[in-house]
């Protein structure tokens, strides 16, 4: 995909949506998958579970598609 397309796309949902609403939805993903790291942290620091190692991992990526 081209840069611009994703750019116009972007556009599109701010325009169709509104800044306020996204950044609130946004902030709350952030919020709750910084929550769940940190539980799972307390979990892998305990114990050394690698699924909560895994899981953790998965909720960096997470985190960052809200940014």
């Amino acid at each position: 995909m081209n840069i611009a397309k994703i750019s116009i796309i972007a556009i599109f949902i701010i325009e169709r949506v509104g800044r306020r609403p996204l950044m609130l939805w946004c902030a709350l993903g952030m919020g709750v998958t910084m929550v769940l790291l940190a539980g799972l942290y307390i979990e892998t620091s305990d114990n050394g579970n690698s699924a909560a190692q895994a899981v953790s991992v998965l909720c960096l990526f997470v985190f960052n598609c809200f940014l």
